[in-house]
């Protein structure tokens, strides 16, 4: 073993691919990167969930995930339970959607970064709420696993889905995802230090 302090959480950056849900699974970014431990990773490409879903609703409506370009995030944290990394899953997001504020106007409902659109329609102009990513936590037996996906083309999303994406907004990608990458571990990284830096009572 390495002298990497294990209450910190590794960021890396991957190379292109398909996200189709097997990559949420145990010890898939220890068996990409050769490291072991806590860790964040990013990527881009299509996203095509179908085989590989662990949400039971989107299974029974056969609510396939897709898109035909994301920036992915899978999140592994090892000695956590599926209540933890649901929490922490939402904590990453409503901190990802800090990072687009204030050059987009983001908000979170639930798991899900929306973005409020000016649509014209017949007898004026409304607002509506298009979905920017799609987000998943589960655990395996010995992590909590978490993927988020942002759409970085608003092309190939279910029809059935407003949508919208990255690109609309003109992100500057490479430094968003770096920056959001960075910024999930040392939050992470922070509720590591806080439990061991009190006392019980």
């Amino acid at each position: 073993m390495d002298s990497w302090n294990l209450s910190k959480m590794r960021h890396t950056k991957l190379h292109d691919q398909v996200y189709d849900g097997q990559q949420l699974r145990p010890l898939w970014i220890a068996e990409q990167t050769g490291e072991y431990g806590t860790a964040v990773v990013t990527f881009r490409g299509p996203c095509s969930v179908r085989d590989h879903m662990v949400d039971m609703e989107d299974i029974r409506d056969q609510a396939f995930i897709t898109s035909d370009m994301m920036l992915h995030y899978i999140i592994e944290i090892f000695d956590i339970g599926l209540r933890e990394a649901v929490l922490y899953q939402h904590l990453f997001v409503q901190n990802i959607a800090a990072s687009l504020r204030p050059q987009i106007k983001a908000i979170v409902c639930g798991d899900d970064i929306m973005i409020n659109v000016a649509a014209k329609k017949e007898g004026g102009t409304v607002i509506e709420q298009r979905k920017l990513s799609v987000s998943i936590a589960t655990a395996s037996v010995v992590s909590g696993l978490i993927h988020i996906g942002l759409n970085i083309l608003n092309s190939g999303t279910p029809e059935e889905v407003s949508t919208t994406s990255l690109s609309c907004w003109g992100v500057n990608l490479d430094n968003f995802e770096m920056c959001t990458r960075a910024q999930i571990s040392r939050v992470y990284s922070a509720v590591e230090y806080a439990m061991c830096k009190v006392k019980t009572v």
